[in-house]
């Protein structure tokens, strides 16, 4: 972080989504297909955002994310 066009999900389990939320909750982004754990976000505007990332045990995490 800060990222630009591709952003790397490091995790041991299988992502099955990932939503990325501008500052004002809306929903920018939502993947279900993510390949490599990669997401290209290269058309996605300059600023800050959250992203929610679940995996195939359920889990949610949300981070931060800074795009250049």
């Amino acid at each position: 972080n800060p990222a630009a066009n591709i952003i790397n999900i490091k995790t041991q389990n299988t992502i099955s989504k990932v939503l990325i939320f501008d500052v004002t909750g809306k929903n920018i982004l939502k993947e279900n297909n993510i390949k490599n754990n990669s997401l290209n976000i290269s058309n996605l505007n300059s600023g800050i955002y959250f992203i929610k990332i679940l995996d195939s045990n359920n889990y949610k995490t949300t981070r931060k994310l800074i795009i250049n």
